[in-house]
């Protein structure tokens, strides 16, 4: 049970990567790939959160969160874990202990200074 329980957790980071992956390509000033955003789209679903997306389809039309909490509300996740990796067992306790486990009792610039080490300015 408590494999399960942590796979779920483990698909649902990969799943905010994925969105943090794709959300730093389009905002990277690349207007070459404004043209393919269904492929860019598909590539970061199969590399970062290990799920295939269905060809003619375009997941970048429906993902509204990118345009509601701009572009650097996915990106956090991104900066931090670049140089580390998604496995890098202290991160992850850094994670756990200064973000997920204030949850919303904080202002979340106090978390994310907490957590970054800086101030994050957007």
């Amino acid at each position: 049970m408590l494999d399960s329980k942590n796979l779920n957790i483990s698909l649902f980071y990969l799943r905010q990567l994925f969105f943090s992956s794709f959300d730093q390509k389009i905002h990277a000033n690349d207007t070459e790939c404004f043209d393919k955003l269904s492929d860019v789209w598909r590539h970061f679903a199969k590399n970062v959160a290990l799920v295939e997306n269905q060809l003619g389809t375009n997941g970048s039309a429906a993902f509204g969160h990118l345009f509601g909490y701009d572009a650097s509300y996915y990106s956090c996740g991104v900066n931090v874990f670049e140089k580390s990796g998604v496995m890098n067992k202290e991160q992850g306790r850094k994670l756990r202990t200064d973000v997920l486990s204030v949850g919303g009792s904080q202002d979340s610039n106090v978390t994310l200074k907490n957590f970054l080490g800086r101030n994050f300015l957007p």
